[in-house]
C-alpha cells in the first residue's frame, strides 16, 4: 500500500519576516490580561520603515509624539526593543494580519492589523 500526502499553498504555513513588515503601517491593539480578570485595550500604530527599524505613537494621547524601535525576527519569534520591549511569540500570521504573545508578567496578545 502506498500513501501519500501533498500541502496545498493554502495549507503551507506562513513564516512572517522583515521583508513582510519593511515600508508598512500597522494598527496595534495591545490586550492585557490582568490576575485580578480584568483586561485592558491599548491602541498604536507600528510603521515599519526598514527590514529593522520603525517608529510607533500611543493612539490614546492627542499630544503623543513618535518614538523609535528597532526588531528582529527568529522564525516564530519577534524581538522589539523600544516598543513594549522583550521577546513575543508569532501565534498567526498572513499578509495582513498578526497576532503575536508574551507574558509581561501576565498573558499580553498584540493584534497588527495591515493598513498599509
Amino acid at each position: 500500500m502506498l500513501l501519500t500526502s501533498a500541502c496545498s499553498k493554502d495549507e503551507e504555513e506562513y513564516m512572517l519576516s522583515a521583508n513582510d513588515l519593511e515600508q508598512t503601517t500597522w494598527k496595534a491593539t495591545l490586550t492585557s490580561y490582568e490576575n485580578d480578570g480584568k483586561i485592558y485595550k491599548t491602541l498604536y500604530i507600528l510603521q515599519f520603515y526598514t527590514k529593522k527599524e520603525g517608529n510607533w505613537v500611543f493612539m490614546e494621547n492627542d499630544i503623543s509624539s513618535p518614538k523609535a524601535f528597532s526588531y528582529t525576527i527568529d522564525r516564530k519569534i519577534i524581538l522589539f526593543n523600544g516598543f513594549l520591549d522583550g521577546k513575543w511569540t508569532i501565534m498567526d500570521a498572513n499578509s495582513k494580519k498578526i497576532i503575536i504573545q508574551a507574558y509581561c508578567p501576565e498573558k499580553c496578545v498584540i493584534v497588527l492589523e495591515k493598513q498599509y
